[in-house]
C-alpha cells in the first residue's frame, strides 16, 4: 500500500465521504489537494485531473492568451496545410494540446475557442 497503514487509508476515505478536517481542503499522503464540495462529496476540480477538458467558460483573455496562434505559429501550420479547413484544424490541435497536454475529439472543442483561430487565418490572408 505504499507505506500507508490500513487506518491512514481509512482516514482518506473519511475525508474523500465530506468529513474531513476542513471542507475546502483535502489532506492526502503527499499534500493538500484543492477541491469542491458537491452533493456530500469531495471532488477535485477537474482542470487539476489526468484528463483535462475544456472550462465550461472561457473569458476573452483565457481565449487570447491560451488559444490565439502565433504569427510563428500560423506560418508552420500554412506550410503544412493545403486548405483553410486543414489549417485551422491543425491550429486547434495545435493550441489545444499545448494548453492541455492532449488532443482533445473536435467536437468536445468549444466554438469560442475554434472562432479565435479562424479569425487568426482569415486575419493571415
Amino acid at each position: 500500500m505504499h507505506g500507508r497503514t490500513g487506518s491512514s487509508r481509512r482516514q482518506e476515505m473519511w475525508a474523500l465521504r465530506g468529513h474531513g478536517p476542513s471542507p475546502g481542503r483535502l489532506s492526502v499522503v503527499g499534500g493538500d489537494v484543492d477541491c469542491r464540495l458537491g452533493l456530500g462529496w469531495v471532488v477535485t476540480s477537474i482542470e487539476r485531473t489526468a484528463y483535462p477538458r475544456f472550462k465550461r467558460l472561457i473569458t476573452a483573455h483565457e481565449l487570447h492568451l491560451f488559444f490565439s496562434p502565433t504569427r510563428h505559429e500560423l506560418e508552420w501550420a500554412a506550410d503544412r496545410t493545403d486548405s483553410d479547413e486543414h489549417l485551422v484544424a491543425l491550429l486547434l490541435m495545435l493550441r489545444s494540446y499545448q494548453r492541455m497536454g492532449c488532443f482533445p475529439k473536435v467536437e468536445d472543442i468549444p466554438e469560442a475557442v475554434a472562432e479565435v483561430v479562424r479569425r487568426a487565418v482569415e486575419r493571415l490572408q
